[in-house]
């Protein structure tokens, strides 16, 4: 009784039975049990058409939402190069200002300081003719008599 298993000669439904044929399984099938499982593999079909539908519906919202992303990306690069030029252009301005700034200080300094010369050269002059002065007034004296 070495019989070779073939797809024809196995059980499919473990009854015990070798030797019964696909064609005969199923005629011999209640076919109340097979409505079942019918209904079953519809559920699944429907369930897995459901998935498909979800899965389509998850990669538009998918596109959409990078979309979304891109745009607001490229809206928030646009106001950021707008910020940066108007402080790029603000610092320019300060720059400038601030080198006027130092300019007109510059100039402030350097009149102040011919002042200051000017003044320790009339003091010096004034000095001079202090002493000179008081020179001549010591020789008056000396010539008057008053001093000796």
């Amino acid at each position: 009784m070495d019989e070779e298993f073939t797809e024809e000669n196995i059980d499919m439904n473990n009854t015990g039975k070798i030797g019964v044929t696909t064609n005969e399984y199923q005629s011999n099938t209640n076919k109340k049990q097979l409505i079942p499982i019918v209904n079953q593999i519809h559920k699944l079909e429907d369930t897995v058409t459901e998935i498909k539908r979800e899965l389509i519906n998850v990669q538009k919202k998918e596109i959409k939402i990078k979309t979304q992303i891109n745009t607001m990306e490229y809206r928030n690069k646009k106001k950021l190069d707008e910020v940066l030029k108007l402080i790029c252009d603000d610092l320019i301005a300060i720059d400038r200002d601030v080198k006027k700034l130092k300019q007109s200080d510059d100039n402030e300094t350097e009149y102040f300081n011919q002042q200051i010369n000017m003044l320790i050269n009339d003091k010096t002059k004034a000095q001079q003719c202090f002493t000179n002065l008081d020179n001549r007034l010591l020789q008056c004296e000396t010539d008057v008599g008053i001093k000796k």
